[in-house]
């Protein structure tokens, strides 16, 4: 055993020791993380299992899970442990936030598994409370979007559990925060068709802002300008054609910028 090793085993036993369960947590998440960046995985993950703490107990799997994919693991064996934590998490909201969290780290280590995606969403979905629904589709939808995801029926999903949402106003809150992830991940025609639907301009602006900067990196000048030019809310239209323009100018400098391509 390294020195360093000897003296993260200290650390374990002293979080352990902790008589508040919020402090115990916290310390184990802490130490999970040491272990997983010192490449310890599978006593990462055990102390990541046994927090008690549901908000501990996902952070400590999240960053155990982004570690082992940073490293390329591949594994299956501890991927399968990384989900048995994940689905061990008894509250909803943190469950669905674990799975997504282990299905984009093992989407970034080369381990593309769609039935883990399609779990956190209907995980997200189940969830009662509507403010604490949104808000966990808003960070499955942030994950698909970082890993790349681009299957239609995937998003589907997602639009369908945001729609599910029965206050106007939250549902409109869900709906501009998958509309924007699927912006992010390349998939403008659709978010532009999500965030025209949606219902309160509060919410449906900056989710047409999304898309128009995502329409402008992809060289879809007068599209992404339409689209600008379009939102309600001059603050969120402004910052959107803010943005178009650093992009326009940036492809200047590149000497590509001609407002008629990309349609």
């Amino acid at each position: 055993m390294t020195d360093a090793l000897w003296v993260l085993e200290q650390a374990l036993q002293a979080a352990k020791s902790i008589e508040d369960e919020l402090r115990r947590s916290s310390a184990l998440s802490s130490v999970a993380k040491a272990m997983a960046e010192a490449g310890k995985w599978e006593q990462a993950l055990q102390v990541a299992g046994s927090i008690e703490d549901a908000y501990w107990r996902s952070e400590a799997l999240r960053s155990v899970a982004e570690a082992m994919a940073e490293a390329g693991m591949r594994e299956q064996a501890l991927w399968e442990q990384a989900l048995k934590v994940a689905r061990s998490i008894k509250d909803a909201v943190k469950r669905s936030l674990a799975l997504s969290s282990v299905a984009k780290a093992m989407a970034e280590a080369g381990k593309w598994e769609q039935a883990l995606w399609e779990q956190a969403l209907q995980v997200a979905k189940s969830i009662e409370d509507a403010l604490d629904r949104s808000w966990a589709l808003r960070s499955v939808a942030e994950a698909m979007a970082e890993a790349g995801v681009r299957e239609q029926a995937l998003w589907e999903q997602a639009l369908q559990a945001a729609k599910s949402i029965e206050i106007a106003w939250v549902r409109s809150s869900a709906l501009s925060s998958v509309a924007e992830a699927m912006a992010k991940a390349g998939m403008l025609e659709q978010a532009l068709q999500v965030a025209k639907s949606i219902e309160e301009a509060g919410f449906r602006s900056p989710a047409l802002k999304c898309a128009a900067i995502a329409m402008a990196k992809a060289g879809k000048w007068e599209q992404a300008l339409q689209v600008a030019k379009s939102i309600e809310d001059a603050s969120w239209r402004s910052e959107a054609l803010v943005s178009i323009a650093l992009a326009m100018l940036e492809k200047e400098r590149e000497g590509a910028v001609d407002l008629g391509d990309g349609n």
